[in-house]
This record gives structure tokens, sequence and C-alpha cells, in this order.
């Protein structure tokens, strides 16, 4: 009996697929750049705070300025009435212009006040300088995603990455412009941006699980049941809908909900992306190639050098309470992710991965040491100088970049060595027999031995089925 032919990739199908993902972001884009507003961007919090919905300043000293200043009314409406009214009238939109002052109650939690914002049609210029690197990482992302689609359309590996870039993109373009405390009047506005970080944002969970069942093949489960790929979707929910069933009861009033069902999306990434990186480590270790492995790998390290700094710069300080830094170098170093990923599924073998990881490791591991000993070095000498002459000096920025300097090299050489022991150790040990071979053939004059030693080395380092040495009688 034949076997039925797989089914060919719909191309027009998935690049509508794509626009249908990216049109409500655009959609937002143009009326909040043409829509007159505040300069403010509105920021939610998990528990939620009882004063409402902190405010934060794009523009620097205006008098709604600052870390905990709340938003309690508009124009003599409260908050929660706004988003009562945007609730019960999706459409609603209340006409604002740029000559106009409107009346703004906020707070500190100690005093109130009320102050006057004229509206202003946003700068887009401006917003896209705020955010550069990660805005040219979106485009990028978009463009190698399409250009991989179209090279391998017949992979589900393919398909899926440029649906996930669409999703990405479409949430993250959104969610890093933000919204406005004006916007709570306008609900177009407000019910695209919400789009775009709630229902957009679990669809992309979902995909980064999807992408880990169809990379770098698509499991054995998913060829015996190919709709088993909605649970991935499906699954996401659980844990983000089980939290705000626990934590809804509690909270009454409509900003403290909304901030709930906002921040609540932390539990959704994290139950993703630990879902999908347990498909991938199990799939790595039970029945990858070679070559499979190779592509893991690639995606492996563009994710490490893209998540780690970020987890370090941007989630770990705020988590500890303190003000996290916009670091454009941040999202420059994003744009691993949409050249690894590209690499992986077409050009594996494009470079020595192994190499990259290796190489990546211990420059990661070198520069937080050598950050460690910078900033500890500086506040121990400012420490004993202060104590000494009782005033504060720069010889101690000096000597610890000097000692910096000096210590590169040495350091980076034990990191390299104590990583290559233990993650690369077969590598490691043939570089050593290598080594020892080369030392011992200098004084090796018996042709008997010499093939005994070439032998063992061959045999260490390579470790072939078997080996054989062929030795040419000279001509006497």
């Amino acid at each position: 009996m034949p076997q039925p032919k797989p089914a060919k990739a719909r191309p027009t199908l998935i690049l509508l697929l794509g626009f249908l993902i990216l049109l409500p972001a655009l959609a937002f884009l143009a009326l909040f750049s043409t829509t007159p507003g505040d300069h403010t961007r509105l920021r939610y919090s998990l528990p939620p705070s009882p004063l409402g919905l902190r405010i934060e300043s794009r523009l620097n000293g205006d008098s709604t300025a600052g870390q905990d200043t709340y938003l309690l009314a508009i124009n003599a409406q409260t908050v929660d009435n706004l988003l009562s009214n945007l609730v019960a009238n999706p459409l609603q939109s209340q006409p604002a212009s740029r000559a106009e002052e409107y009346p703004y109650l906020i707070t500190d939690g100690t005093n109130t006040q009320e102050i006057l914002v004229q509206f202003a049609t946003p700068s887009f210029i401006r917003l896209l300088v705020e955010d550069w690197s990660f805005f040219l990482s979106f485009l990028l992302l978009l463009s190698v995603s399409s250009v991989v689609y179209f090279r391998r359309p017949e992979l589900p590996a393919a398909r899926t990455y440029f649906i996930l870039s669409c999703l990405i993109v479409s949430s993250g373009l959104v969610f890093f412009i933000g919204i406005r405390a004006s916007d709570l009047l306008t609900g177009l506005i407000f019910w695209l941006w919400i789009w775009s970080v709630l229902p957009i944002y679990g669809l992309l969970v979902g995909a980064v699980v999807h992408f880990a069942l169809v990379f770098p093949e698509p499991r054995p489960v998913l060829r015996r049941h190919p709709s088993a790929i909605l649970l991935a979707y499906i699954c996401v929910w659980i844990p983000y809908l089980a939290l705000a069933a626990a934590l809804l009861p509690s909270y009454v009033t409509p900003s403290q909900r909304i901030q709930v069902l906002l921040e609540g999306t932390g539990v959704m990434t994290l139950s993703g992306f630990l879902l999908a990186l347990a498909i991938a480590i199990a799939s790595y270790f039970r029945s990858f190639s070679s070559r499979q492995r190779r592509q893991t790998r690639w995606v492996l390290w563009g994710s490490m050098i893209a998540i780690l700094p970020w987890l370090a710069v941007t989630v770990v300080p705020a988590l500890l309470g303190y003000p996290t830094p916009n670091l454009p170098i941040i999202g420059v170093l994003w744009w691993a992710i949409p050249i690894s990923f590209a690499i992986a599924i077409l050009r594996e073998n494009l470079f020595d991965i192994d190499t990259l990881i290796n190489r990546t490791i211990v420059y990661l591991v070198l520069s937080l040491l050598l950050a460690l000993i910078y900033f500890a070095s500086v506040t121990a000498m400012q420490g004993i100088i202060s104590s000494v002459s009782g005033q504060e000096s720069t010889i101690a920025i000096v000597i610890s970049t000097l000692a910096i300097a000096a210590l590169f090299n040495p350091l980076r050489g034990r990191i390299q060595r104590l990583i290559d022991r233990r993650f690369y150790r077969r590598k490691y040990n043939a570089e050593q027999a290598l080594a020892a071979f080369s030392i011992s053939v200098r004084d090796e004059v018996d042709l008997e031995s010499l093939s005994q030693e070439l032998l063992s080395v061959v045999n260490e380092t390579i470790q072939p089925e078997s080996v054989a040495v062929w030795l040419k009688e000279g001509s006497e």
C-alpha cells in the first residue's frame, strides 16, 4: 500500500496568519502616534497597590515623575470609573485636544494634589530612540525568520519559527511602547494594548513550547497525533488561570484586578519556558542525532547570549527592588537569537558551535569575576583611603583598573582550563594526549615504539573502530 505524501506547505496561508498576528500591533502604533495624550506610562505590580495604577513620566522634570506616583483621577473621573466604562463600552472615545489642559489627581501615598497636564501628539521617533536596540531586534527577528521560512517552507520548525517571530514582534512592540494614562480615555487604544500583552503573549508562550516540539524534527507523538500540538497552547494558560482564580476574589476594584491579570503573565512565562526546556533536554539526550544536537546547541548558544545578561541586568535587580537601567547593549545581545535560530535551521555546520559555546562561557565567567573583583577592590580601597586621609581619591579606581588589566590573561587561562576539564573532558584529554605525544616523539628513535605510541594516541583521541599503521619500506 503506497504511503501518503506529506502535506505541502502553504506559504500564502502562513504569511496571511503572520500578517493577522501583526495587524493589531500596527493598528496600535497608528492610533498611539496620532492621538494626543500625556507623557506618562502606566505601570503595574503584583500584589497590586491599594492606591491604584502607578505612573512614570517619559519627560525629565515632569511634575508627575517619580517611582511612587499613583494616578487617582483624570478630568474628575476616577481610574476605576474609567476602567469600568472601558469594559461597558469598549469602543468609547473621549476626544482629546492638544490645546486643552486636563486635571490629573495624583498621590504618593502621603500627599494628594491636582495638576494640569497638556496633551500633545507623541513623537514616534523619540519612542523608537528610547529603545532602539530592542526595536532593531524585532526588525531583525522578523526579517531573518521570513528568509528562513521562504528558504525552507516545508520544515515545521521554519514555519513555527516564523509564527513565533510574528508573535514576539506583535506583543513586544506594544509592550515596549507601553500605554499612557490618557489612553484610558480611548477604548480602542486600551483594548489593542490589552490584546497584545495578554492573548497574543499567551500565544507567544505556547508557540515557544510548540517550537520545542518540532525543532529540529517533530517529536514522534506529533506524527501519530498532530492535534496534540493544541495542548502546548492550552497548558501554558492553566497556571495563569489558576493564579487569577485564586487572587481575583481578594481584589474588588477594577484597577487592582487589571494589575492581577497583567502581572500574572509571569507565571505563564515561567511554566511555558520550563516546559519547553524540559522537552528540549529530554529529546536531546534520548533520540537526537549528532546533526540535530548541533542544531539544538546553536539555539542554546543564542538563548544564552541574549537571556543571561537580560536576567542579570533587568530581572534580578527588579526582584531585589533596585532600579533597572535601560542599557541598549541588552537589546543588541538579543540579536543573537534570530541569527542562531536561522543558522540552526539552515546551516548548522557553518561554524564549530562547541567552540563558540566554550568561548562564550569563558568570557561570561571572566567578565563576571572581573566585575566583582573591580567593584570589591574599589570599595575596599576607597574605604581605606577615606579612613586614613579623610577624603576620597581616584587612586583606588586607577589601581583597580591596572589590577584588572594584569589579571585578565592569567584568569582567562585558568577559567579556560577549568571549563575544558569540567565540560569538554574528551577534547581536553585529546589535547593533553597530543601534547604528550609531540614531546615523546622528539627523542624516540625506535620505529616499533613510535608506531605503538602513535596507535595509542589515535585510539585515545579519535577512538576509531579499528586502526592500522602502514609503513613503507625504504629503498636500499
